[in-house]
């Protein structure tokens, strides 16, 4: 199979062949997770020569600074021949970003170490219905908050991704946001998925600010949740103590110059695809 020349975009018509494809490789059909990818980035897929869909990588660029890479996906009747490693590279070159960033399952993490990548952290996922208690410390998220919760998102990222949060928020189940003296503080989503609610972006400077927001919002869906934290962080200590299972882990991995702006706020990152 020649891959490079006919890794090719795919367009909301393809949609369906893409959550078959997750389901094959034991990805929930995370409708959700993908739209956003169509629509703020391009998802490009190979093709068997029946049009069966063989492979999926999918790039989200914020300006020339950040590259998202993700969606990466191939077929179990191509694993180990070399097809991953193929596409993901193609993908890479179309990229064009002075910083590619992504996050790796331990399948995945040797094709991008040896393209280059380095692994800047640890994320574990924890899941389950979580405990919580006590008065909620923030408040519900109105449109006339997306300005402030989108130059909180910049400050922290180091670009700009108004379009996403805007969308990120009108499929919500529940956004939340801490107040200061000066404005919002933090702000966190919360978003039905496919088997349950997933708890992200949340983005704030102050543990106990996004342990407050983890907790409201936790308590907004009040159903079982699954949220990916960095290992050691102040939201492992939450999930803890709200009685979710710890699971899966990756690595968050980057290419390039490093990431820009202060991710120390990046509490959650929305999903693997967007960051």
């Amino acid at each position: 199979m020649t891959v490079a020349p006919d890794l090719r975009p795919l367009d909301l018509g393809d949609l369906p062949a893409c959550l078959d494809l997750a389901r094959e490789r034991d990805w929930a059909p995370e409708t959700r997770a993908w739209l956003p990818l169509f629509e703020f980035g391009r998802v490009y897929g190979l093709r068997d020569p029946d049009g069966a869909l063989a492979a999926t990588v999918s790039v989200v660029a914020y300006g020339t600074r950040l590259a998202v890479i993700g969606a990466m996906l191939v077929a179990p009747r191509h694993a180990r021949r070399g097809v991953g490693t193929a596409v993901f590279r193609a993908a890479l070159e179309r990229a064009g970003t002075a910083t590619a960033w992504l996050t790796a399952t331990p399948a995945g993490a040797p094709i991008y170490h040896a393209a280059g990548f380095r692994r800047i952290a640890t994320h574990v996922r924890y899941s389950g219905t979580p405990r919580v208690a006590g008065p909620p410390g923030s408040r519900p998220a109105t449109v006339h908050d997306l300005p402030a919760i989108a130059r909180l998102d910049e400050e922290a990222l180091g670009v700009p991704r108004h379009a996403v949060l805007a969308h990120l928020f009108s499929v919500a189940a529940a956004t939340r946001v801490v107040d200061g003296p000066d404005g919002p503080l933090g702000y966190g989503i919360a978003w039905r998925g496919a088997c349950s609610h997933v708890l992200g972006p949340l983005v704030t400077a102050d543990d106990d600010t996004a342990r407050v927001l983890a907790d409201d919002l936790s308590r907004d869906v009040a159903r079982p949740l699954r949220v990916d934290v960095a290992a050691g962080s102040a939201l492992v200590t939450w999930a803890r103590r709200a009685g979710l299972a710890e699971g899966s882990t990756a690595g968050e991995m980057v290419l390039g110059d490093d990431l820009p702006g202060d991710r120390r706020r990046v509490r959650v990152f929305a999903t693997g695809a967007l960051g």
